[in-house]
């Protein structure tokens, strides 16, 4: 090894073994250095390619950028088309599908919407019957009588015991009243002015209904679109309707006053309530007459105008004193196991849904709500097996109609109803 590289090696410190290597290897380090230190000369020495290696670097930036531009276009792109199929969407909403009878999510007949509807309208019947307690006095005469009218046997006295029955029978009674105002309502049909405008347009779409059935059966012609045409009248108008329907008049543009059918009625049901309980809290009295009204207007929207946006349209079903619990149909609070041993007593709310009669293609929205009993052990064996004639009477509707409208009594023999 030179003196030279033995200095360098000396002043570096490095260990004493590697100062004594023999000349073989000392001679291979120095050319393994020498090569080295050529090779950074040449490439200092050959700009061509550091020119290249920096026209590849730039062509990489540029790539990258270009690449930056056309992500940036392909986001704003789907922005476009985002917008153009929510318009789109919105003209064949507006217009319908020609074959497409189902209601936009958005719709408020839509099933589910209409659903939570009828269970707001429970509720409210609950509230308005109250829970006939504190300060509030109970006509147990008038109690009986009314569940004499339901063909209920169960005997009632002042107990705490009897509370659920008889508040059971006064929401039933509560619905079958409003409706049975619908029939007066009707009566005015022919006055021509807007309180019978309901009536009126509900009349008006039933003749164009039948008219446009009609013509799909006798006129020639292989279009999809006639045969369609009643049903999207249907839905239309009682979408329109169900929206509304006996509200708020306006008088000259300008004056908003209630609608004469809500201002009546809302009096006369808190009159018939009075009959079977009496609020002597002043303050709860107004608070709960107050909601007369609204619950008018959603029993008549729900069960005259929404229920037929359906399609199929939609159904009620009443259930009977001594008919057999089903809970595929019913809700209350019996024990599923001992199904046997109980029965109806009081049904105080209908069955909702379409298709009802069919187990396949049955469609329930609303179950009904029973107060049930339990079934007398002396019964007889005839007795215990009784079903309701009513079971096989067949369905009738309820339209703002002179002569199609039909007042559900309690003692009437039908329990199927198509809305």
């Amino acid at each position: 090894m030179s003196s030279d590289l033995q200095t360098t090696f000396s002043k570096n410190n490095v260990d004493g073994d590697l100062v004594r290597l023999d000349n073989k290897t000392a001679l291979e380090a120095t050319l393994y250095l020498q090569a080295y230190i050529r090779e950074r000369e040449e490439n200092k020495e050959n700009p061509e390619e550091n020119n290249d290696i920096k026209n590849l670097n730039d062509f990489q930036v540029s790539l990258l950028a270009e690449k930056q531009k056309l992500e940036d276009k392909c986001k704003e792109l789907e922005k476009i088309i985002s917008n153009l199929n929510k318009r789109v969407s919105k003209y064949q909403s507006a217009l319908g599908d020609t074959k497409n009878f189902r209601l936009d999510d958005n719709d408020k007949n839509n099933s589910v919407q209409l659903t939570n509807d009828i269970l707001r309208l429970q509720d409210a019947l609950e509230f308005y019957v109250t829970n006939l307690r504190p300060n509030i006095e109970i006509n147990y005469k008038n109690v009986i009588n009314l569940l004499n009218k339901y063909r209920s046997k169960t005997r009632i006295t002042n107990k705490p015991s009897d509370i659920p029955l008889i508040k059971a029978v006064l929401q039933r009674h509560v619905l079958e009243t409003i409706l049975s105002y619908v029939s007066i309502y009707i009566n005015h049909e022919d006055s021509g002015d807007s309180y019978s405008l309901e009536a009126r347009i509900a009349n008006k779409a039933e003749e164009l209904i039948l008219l446009a059935e009609e013509l799909g059966k006798m006129r020639e012609g292989n279009d999809n679109l006639t045969s369609t045409i009643p049903i999207k009248i249907r839905q239309q108008i009682y979408s329109a309707l169900g929206n509304r329907g006996f509200s708020n008049n306006i008088i000259n543009e300008q004056k908003i006053c209630e609608h004469d059918f809500v201002k009546r009625f809302k009096t006369e049901l808190n009159k018939e309530m009075e009959v079977y309980r009496k609020i002597s809290d002043t303050t709860r009295k107004e608070e709960i007459e107050e909601k007369a009204a609204n619950i008018i207007l959603d029993v008549i929207r729900i069960f005259y105008f929404r229920i037929r946006t359906q399609e199929p349209i939609g159904q009620i079903r009443w259930f009977y004193y001594e008919d057999k619990i089903d809970p595929r149909l019913m809700i209350g609070k019996w024990e599923d196991d001992n199904l046997d041993d109980f029965e109806v007593d009081i049904c105080k709310f209908p069955l909702i849904g379409i298709e009802l009669n069919d187990d396949l293609k049955r469609k329930i929205y609303t179950h009904a709500i029973i107060h049930h009993r339990e079934i007398n052990s002396s019964k007889s064996e005839a007795n215990s097996q009784h079903v309701n004639p009513q079971q096989s009477n067949p369905e009738i509707d309820l339209q703002l109609s002179q002569s199609n409208v039909s007042q559900q009594q309690p003692n009437s023999d039908v329990n199927s109803q198509q809305i």
